[in-house]
Formats: structure tokens, C-alpha cells, sequence
């Protein structure tokens, strides 16, 4: 078992203290360095070119550091052999027979929000993220979005009430993966989990194949996509749940107001 001691832990937190005091935006670290170049043949990826409706971001070009970066820095060193910024749901099928055809792992990317690196890949990154569109059908109290919509999305659509989603506690996360791992939130103790609420959703396959699925149709699909199964079936590029009534009863509103806070932080400061 490896011990450390009391000095080599003050040494290690000194250390520590230091680099985060001299912390540097990662991407521009990251810019620095060597671009890699994909194991893909070039003339693959130019064919892939021309058969989105959206556009295709290889390294060195222009924007592709920030459309390649997961939100934990941890795995940028983890690049894409390309980004396929979908247009819609065509793309991405597109995306998936290409990498069939070419031997290519693809992984999809919505929100983005993963902090374990589940959306970083050396093959191609599938960014669906334009697939964001927001359909809100109060009558049937139902609401149909895209695979990529966030918690903002739904938190702006429905802020008027009645009815609302029990959605994550992020605004920048996306539906895909909240829903797909179950979806805890703030409303989760009396109005159920996200994926409680997931009445249908559309589905590419990893043979290519666009598929319905609820309850009755593909339903063993459907139970897989409700939160109990990491999500890997697919990419979903929209999905339809019921909404809640927003409650009536009372809410209690509290505030602490510091009035030294400004006096503190410039002595800590200082």
C-alpha cells in the first residue's frame, strides 16, 4: 500500500495551489499542441463531406478544438478523427452507415455536458446538437424536443405554466443523457424522474435504421432508453413526454443579505 506523508501532502497541496493560481484555458494549452491527424483516409472523410446537409469539422480547422472539447478537461487530449455537425435526423443516419462502411466508432454528442468523457472519441464525434427544436402541447400535455434540447429549452418553454417537465438541476445539460440515465432533479421527490415521463422517442440505430419506439412499438427498446440501461442503444434525435401540472400551493421565499461581503473579499484579496 503507498503512504504519503505529512510532508510530501503539504508539498503536493503547495503544488496544487500553485498550478490552479496559474490556471490557463485548456483549449489554449490544448492549441499549442501538435495537431493530430485522423487515422481515417482523407478521401473517406471528404466523401462524408459531401453527404451531410450539415458540415464536417476536421482537425485544424477553424472552430474544431472548441466543437471537439468535453466539458471535463480531463479528456482533451482525446480527439476526434472528425466532428459532424448534424443538420437533422438524415445526418445522422448518414454518420452511422459512413462509419459502418468505414470502420469508424462513432459517438454521439448532445448537450455535451459529460463529465465522465462518455462523448469524446478518437472516431468520429456525431454532434447533433442543432436537433434542438421544442414542441409543447399543453391540451394533450405532452412535449416533443429534440434528441439535443436542454434543460433551458424546457425550462423557458414551459415557464409559464401549467405544466412542466421534471427536468436535471444543470441548464447546459442535455436531454439525451438525462433522460437516458434517468434524469434527478430538483422535483424529483414528489414528480418523479425525466425518464418516468418519456411517453415515445426516435432512434438511429448502430445498423443505420430510424426507428419509433414506445411503449407498444420496439417497447423492449423503449424500456432500454428509460433510464436503466447507459443509453447505448442508439442516438436519439427526439424524444415525447407527458408534463405535470405546475403545484398551486403556497412557497416560501427566503434571502441572507451580507452587506460586509464586498469589505471581505478585497481583504482576502489584499
Amino acid at each position: 500500500m503507498n503512504t504519503l506523508s505529512r510532508r510530501s501532502l503539504v508539498s503536493t497541496g503547495a503544488a496544487s495551489a500553485l498550478a490552479l493560481g496559474t490556471y490557463i484555458n485548456p483549449l489554449a494549452v490544448f492549441a499549442r499542441q501538435a495537431t493530430p491527424q485522423p487515422d481515417v483516409d482523407v478521401s473517406a472523410l471528404d466523401d462524408l463531406r459531401t453527404r451531410l446537409n450539415g458540415t464536417l469539422m476536421l482537425p485544424g480547422d477553424s472552430g474544431y478544438l472548441a466543437a471537439s472539447a468535453p466539458a471535463n478537461g480531463r479528456y482533451l487530449d482525446i480527439q476526434p478523427a472528425a466532428v459532424a455537425r448534424c443538420a437533422d435526423e438524415a445526418d445522422v443516419v448518414t454518420c452511422i452507415q459512413w462509419c459502418n462502411e468505414n470502420g469508424v466508432s462513432p459517438v454521439g454528442r448532445g448537450g455535451g455536458h459529460s463529465y465522465a468523457g462518455f462523448s469524446t472519441t478518437t472516431g468520429l464525434m456525431i454532434d447533433i446538437r442543432r436537433l434542438n427544436s421544442m414542441a409543447v402541447d399543453t391540451r394533450e400535455g405532452m412535449v416533443t424536443c429534440g434528441g439535443a434540447a436542454l434543460n433551458n429549452d424546457f425550462f423557458i418553454a414551459t415557464e409559464d405554466g401549467p405544466l412542466f417537465l421534471p427536468g436535471g438541476t444543470c441548464l447546459g445539460v442535455g436531454m439525451g443523457g438525462l433522460t437516458l440515465g434517468g434524469g434527478i432533479g430538483y422535483n424529483a421527490h414528489w414528480a418523479g424522474l425525466t425518464c418516468d415521463h418519456l411517453q415515445a422517442s426516435r432512434i438511429v440505430t448502430g445498423a443505420g435504421e430510424v426507428l419509433d419506439i414506445d411503449g407498444s412499438t420496439n417497447s423492449d427498446l423503449y424500456w432500454a432508453c428509460r433510464g436503466g440501461a447507459g443509453g447505448n442503444f442508439g442516438i436519439n434525435t427526439s424524444f415525447t413526454f407527458d408534463l405535470v401540472e405546475v403545484p398551486q400551493d403556497g412557497i416560501a421565499y427566503y434571502r441572507f443579505e451580507w452587506t460586509g461581503a464586498d469589505a471581505a473579499f478585497a481583504t482576502l484579496a489584499a
